[in-house]
């Protein structure tokens, strides 16, 4: 007996109850896609309550892909939701459902030809007969376009096609058990392990683990290291004597090996790969970043050295002062109050009394490249020898 998700194709009817309300014929007893249903079963599930009051349905099952990275499905595509646990009319599982608005007017005019498919976890025993219907929280019954087997003309809500994505897809499912648990890459698997390499490791050094194949993203259980084992099985030769097969050398069993080593390598390539290009996305997100703070922080320094010059000039500030002042907010070492003490000693430095006599037009000259490395105090000081003190 295995344990799996079925996508079932079967006869399901909705008949309308009202504006935004429906009364679903989920499931009725029969062959469906992907075993058989007994009655039994069937009112089991309504015992059980596999699919409760609050069991949403969407438009259009999930893709493959989509049904491991999302099992319970996306908001943006919920049709309908259960107002009632299902239960078991003797003759079929029904329920009463409540449509979303977005949907409402294309029930209530397609319901003779759209139609609802059920996705729920079961047991399936030998021979393809469903044993029983899980409880699981990711059960749904989503709105389809393609009616399958039979039912009533206006009330026919079933998928022509079953999906079994989590079987079909159990490398992606495994992979995504290992990076959700970030312990290494994916090499191989069977029925009852999975295999990986643990990072930073070397290809011969792999473990296993147990999984449980039933969750949408399996659970992992103890790991345990393996060695690699490789196996050569005679084959049978058509024609000729015994003595005429010649047995492989010890070059051909390297060759063989060596193959399958670089099938490993391969899939390491690929893994490293697809790690390096997600790796440069961050870096340039992180660069990026980087950059635009860098630039905030340039900004307010230049903002903060204007503010500071304005303090002890006004707006009225002589250019030199507020090219020192900007040039000093360029360094790596800016400090704000520094710059204050500086500015403030130049102003002090250039306040001239109104009594004192004009003292003639000198000149003084600040070459640009001295400015970077001169202070705002040092040039007022450089101008203060020149005009006042000449």
């Amino acid at each position: 007996m295995t344990v799996q998700r079925v996508t079932e194709a079967v006869t399901a009817t909705a008949t309308p109850k009202g504006p935004g309300r429906v009364l679903l014929t989920i499931i009725t007893p029969g062959q469906g896609s992907s075993g058989y249903y007994t009655p039994e079963v069937l009112e089991r599930a309504a015992t059980e309550k596999v699919f409760p009051r609050g069991t949403l349905g969407l438009v259009d099952h999930p893709t493959a892909t989509e049904g491991v990275e999302r099992p319970e499905g996306s908001l943006h595509n919920l049709a309908l939701v259960l107002t009632e646990d299902a239960r078991w009319d003797g003759e079929a599982l029904v329920a009463e459902a409540r449509v979303r608005s977005t949907y409402r007017d294309i029930v209530d005019e397609f319901h003779d030809f759209i139609g609802v498919s059920i996705s729920a976890a079961a047991e399936i025993g030998d021979g393809g007969v469903i044993e029983r219907l899980l409880p699981d929280p990711f059960n749904r019954i989503d709105l389809v376009s393609v009616p399958g087997r039979g039912g009533r003309v206006a009330a026919v809500l079933e998928s022509a096609r079953a999906r079994e994505a989590m079987a079909s897809d159990l490398v992606t499912r495994l992979q995504a058990a290992l990076r959700a648990v970030d312990v290494g890459y994916y090499v191989d698997h069977d029925e009852q392990y999975v295999i990986y390499e643990p990072w930073g490791t070397t290809p011969t050094n792999l473990v296993r683990a147990t999984y449980d194949a039933s969750a949408p993203v399996p659970t992992l259980g103890t790991p345990e290291p393996v060695t690699r084992t490789v196996t050569y099985n005679p084959t049978t030769a058509d024609a000729g004597p015994a003595d005429a097969a010649t047995p492989a050398t010890e070059s051909q069993e390297d060759t063989m090996a060596k193959t399958e080593i670089d099938e490993q390598e391969l899939h390491q390539l690929r893994e490293s790969a697809s790690r390096a290009e997600t790796l440069a996305q961050e870096n340039t997100a992180l660069k990026e970043a980087a950059e635009a703070a860098a630039k905030t922080m340039r900004e307010r320094a230049l903002a903060d050295a204007r503010a500071i010059v304005a303090e002890s000039f006004g707006d009225n500030a002589p250019a030199f002062i507020v090219r020192a002042a900007e040039s000093a907010a360029t360094g790596e070492d800016f400090d704000p109050d520094t710059l204050r003490t500086e500015v403030t000693e130049a102003a002090a430095a250039l306040t001239v009394d109104p009594a004192t006599p004009n003292v003639g037009p000198y000149t003084i000259t600040v070459n640009e490249s001295d400015l970077g490395r001169m202070s705002a105090a040092e040039i007022a000081a450089r101008i203060n020898d020149h005009y006042f003190k000449g």
